[in-house]
């Protein structure tokens, strides 16, 4: 009886496969696609959690000093990997390549627009060095010559307003 279950079950597959056309020919390979990298090219860099004025800096790159307008920060990272990761995050400005030093000019960050920046971006030896700086021009001062000196804490001949606030 088994026999007779498994004869009926070759049977039905065979003749399942004889069923079909002769015109149809079996679909051809497809061939695999190259499998995707998951692998950064060697000057491509990402991005960290520090900042220098609303601009990320690259993971790699540590802050060495900050000051109100100027950071710096160095690493042991490619000079051109640096420069392609800030090419690609600011905008309007210029940028200067040249064979020791990358200069982006009046660039912008996207998330401080108003904010003007200079990046310096230079190599010595393995450590590469990009010092960001503000260079926004201050706000225009308003008022009469007197209003202006009074703002910066002096009388109108030069004197200061508050002696107790000599430094």
């Amino acid at each position: 009886m088994r026999s007779l279950v498994i004869l009926a079950a070759a049977l039905s597959s065979f003749g399942a496969a004889s069923c079909k056309s002769r015109e149809e020919a079996p679909a051809p390979p497809v061939a695999s696609a190259p499998a995707l990298s998951d692998h950064l090219d060697p000057n491509e860099l990402l991005e960290g959690k520090e900042k220098a004025f609303a601009l990320p800096l690259p993971r790699d790159l540590k802050v060495s000093f900050r000051f109100p307008n100027s950071v710096q920060a160095d690493g042991i990272v490619p000079m051109e990997g640096v420069s392609n990761f800030f090419r690609q995050r600011v905008r309007d400005g210029n940028i200067q390549v040249g064979a020791s030093e990358t200069r982006f000019e009046k660039v912008r960050a996207p998330g401080e627009p108003a904010r003007l920046l200079r990046i310096r971006i230079t190599a010595e030896r393995n450590i590469c060095h990009a010092v960001i700086d503000d260079v926004t021009p201050p706000p225009d001062m308003v008022g009469t010559p007197t209003d202006r000196m009074k703002q910066v804490g002096l009388t109108p001949d030069g004197k200061l307003l508050d002696k107790s606030h000599i430094e």
